[in-house]
C-alpha cells in the first residue's frame, strides 16, 4: 500500500506544471519531482487513480482518507478539476467493479461481504466503530529516545551547517559527524549492536529529528543569505507526505502513532521536499552527507531493533533458522526452536488421535490460528477466531452462525483453558453442541514460551466431537427456529 501512495505522488506533483527542460529541482520550476513530457504522463496518472481502488480493496478506510488529503492537496495547489475528479472516480469504480466480479462473481455479494466485515469489526471491538476512527492519539517517548531525539536534532544541523559553509571547520564537523553515523551502520550492519536495543514501537519516531534539522536549517540560512523558502506547491506536498503515514494507519483500532510509524517514510519524504529548493542553489546533495547518514544509521537501528524483537515472536529474527514442515503439503517455515517443537509436538500428537488433514476443527484458543494451519486441518468460522478483544465472544459467535452445520458437527475443538485470549467451551452451544458431553479429551501440548507475546506456557487441549449427528439435528432445529 506505501508503493501505490508513493507512486501516487510522483505523479501528483508533476499536475499542470511547467516542463522545460532542465535539471530536477532546478530553480526554474518549484516541483519535488523529475520532469517528463505531459503527453506520456496521462496513461499513467490514469492509473494511480484507479491505485486508490486497489487500495480500497486492501483497506477501506484508508481508501477514503487517501481520497480526501489528496483532493485538498489538489485544491491547494490549484490543480482540481471536475474532468479529473471524474476520471478519478470512474477509474477506482472500474477496479472495484472488476475485482467484486472476479473475486465474489456478484457485485451484491462482494458489497455483502464488505458490510459483514464491518459489523464483525465493531463487533469485535468498539474501538473500530465509525465514530472512533476520527481521533487524535498521542505518543511518548521514553527519556533515552527524548535524549536522542534532542542530540540527533542538533548534532545533524551542525554538522549540515559545517558541509554548507565550506569552511575548514564546517568540513572537520560534517566528515566527524560522517564518520559517526558510518560506524552505527557499520556496528548495526555487523551486529555488535544487536541485542542492545529495547523494544520500542515509537522508535521510527526519531525519523523527525533529521526533519526538524532541516526546518532549522531553512530558517537560518534564509535569515543569513537568503535561500529560498519552499513554494506552496512544495509545502502542499510536504503537509500531503506528513500526513500519509496517518492515512495508512486510519481505521485500525492500534494508537495512530505507533501503527503510522511503519510508513515513518513518508516523514523523511516531508523533509526531503522543503529542503530540496535550499540545497539545490547550496551546491547539491553532496552537502547533506551528514544528513544523509544519519538517517541511513536510524534506518539500520530501526531495523537491528525489529529483528531483535519481531511482533508477538519469542525470540529474535536470527533464531529462527529450524525448518518446519507445515499443512497438507508439506511447506516448509523457519521458526524459532521453541516454537519448531511446539509444531511438531502439535502436529505428531494430533495425527496420533486421528486427526487428519482436511478434518474441522474449531479454535477456541483465540491466539493459535497457524496451528491448525500446520496440522493440515480446516479452520471453522474465520481464518482466526480472534480472543483477547471486549466483543471477542460475539464475533466468534456471529462467525460460527455462517458455518454449515455439517461442518460443525464434525469438528474437533482446539482449546487453551485460561489463556490469555481463550474464548469460552460454551460457544458450542450456539449451534446445538453440548459442551462437556458432547465432546473427549484426547490430546494436549504447552505453547512455547514468549508466544504471542506471553512469557509465560500454558496448557491446549484437543478434543474429538463424540456425538456428530446429534449435534447437526440440533444445529439444523435451532437455525429452523424449533426447541432443541
Amino acid at each position: 500500500m506505501c508503493t501505490y501512495l508513493f507512486s501516487d505522488l510522483a505523479t501528483y506533483s508533476e499536475l499542470q506544471q511547467p516542463h522545460p527542460a532542465g535539471p530536477p529541482f532546478g530553480r526554474h520550476r518549484r516541483g519535488a519531482f523529475p520532469t517528463c513530457d505531459r503527453s506520456a504522463r496521462r496513461p499513467q496518472w490514469r492509473s494511480n487513480w484507479a491505485r486508490g481502488g486497489i487500495a480500497f480493496l486492501a483497506k477501506p478506510t484508508t481508501a477514503l482518507a487517501l481520497a480526501v488529503v489528496v483532493a485538498l492537496f489538489l485544491i491547494i495547489t490549484s490543480r482540481f478539476t471536475l474532468a479529473r475528479l471524474t476520471s478519478a472516480v470512474g477509474s477506482a469504480i472500474a477496479v472495484l467493479l472488476i475485482a467484486a466480479l472476479t473475486i465474489d462473481g456478484s457485485i451484491f455479494v462482494f458489497v455483502e461481504r464488505l458490510r459483514i466485515g464491518f459489523s464483525f469489526a465493531n463487533l469485535l471491538s468498539d474501538g473500530y466503530g465509525f465514530a472512533k476512527i476520527f481521533r487524535l492519539d498521542t505518543f511518548d517517548l521514553t527519556t533515552p529516545e527524548k535524549i536522542a531525539f534532542a542530540l540527533l536534532t542538533i548534532f545533524v544541523f551542525i554538522a549540515t551547517q559545517g558541509s554548507l559553509l565550506r569552511t575548514p571547520r564546517g568540513r572537520l564537523l560534517a566528515t566527524v559527524a560522517s564518520s559517526a553515523f558510518f560506524s552505527v551502520i557499520a556496528a548495526t550492519t555487523l551486529g555488535e549492536l544487536g541485542g542492545g536495543l529495547d523494544e520500542s514501537v515509537y522508535l521510527p519516531t526519531l525519523i523527525f529529528a533529521p526533519v526538524l534539522a532541516m526546518l532549522v536549517l531553512i530558517a537560518v540560512r534564509r535569515c543569513s543569505v537568503r535561500a529560498p523558502l519552499p513554494s506552496r506547491s512544495e509545502w502542499a506536498l510536504a503537509l500531503l507526505l506528513l500526513t500519509l503515514p496517518h492515512v495508512f494507519s486510519f481505521g485500525t483500532n492500534r494508537n495512530y502513532w505507533e501503527h503510522g510509524c511503519a510508513a515513518a517514510l513518508f516523514w523523511l519524504l516531508a523533509g526531503v521536499v522543503i529542503f530540496a529548493p535550499m540545497i539545490e542553489i547550496s551546491g547539491g546533495w553532496i552537502r547533506a552527507v551528514p544528513m544523509i547518514l544519519c538517517v541511513q544509521a536510524l534506518t539500520a537501528v530501526i531495523l537491528r531493533q525489529a529483528e531483535d524483537h519481531p511482533y508477538r515472536q519469542p525470540g529474535p529474527i536470527a533464531v529462527t533458522d529450524l525448518a518446519v514442515k507445515m499443512g497438507a503439503r508439506g511447506s516448509r517455515l523457519f521458526l524459532a526452536p521453541s516454537y519448531a517443537a511446539y509444531i511438531e509436538s502439535a502436529s505428531t500428537t494430533a495425527r496420533s488421535v486421528g486427526l487428519g488433514p482436511g478434518v474441522p476443527v474449531i479454535d477456541l484458543t483465540g491466539r493459535s490460528p497457524g496451528l491448525i494451519f500446520a496440522i493440515g486441518a480446516v479452520g471453522i468460522g474465520q481464518a482466526w477466531m480472534i480472543g483477547g478483544y471486549p466483543g471477542s465472544t460475539h464475533l466468534a459467535s456471529a462467525a460460527l452462525a455462517r458455518a454449515r452445520c455439517d461442518d460443525l458437527a464434525a469438528a474437533w475443538l482446539l482449546t487453551e483453558p485460561g489463556g490469555p485470549r481463550f474464548l469460552p467451551d460454551s460457544l458450542v452451544s450456539t449451534f446445538g453442541a453440548r459442551p462437556s458431553e458432547g465432546y473427549a479429551e484426547v490430546a494436549t501440548w504447552l505453547t512455547p514460551a514468549g508466544a504471542g507475546g506471553h512469557a509465560e506456557p500454558h496448557l491446549q487441549t484437543l478434543k474429538r466431537p463424540l456425538d456428530s449427528s446429534g449435534t447437526r439435528a440440533a444445529c439444523h432445529r435451532l437455525r429452523a427456529g424449533a426447541p432443541t
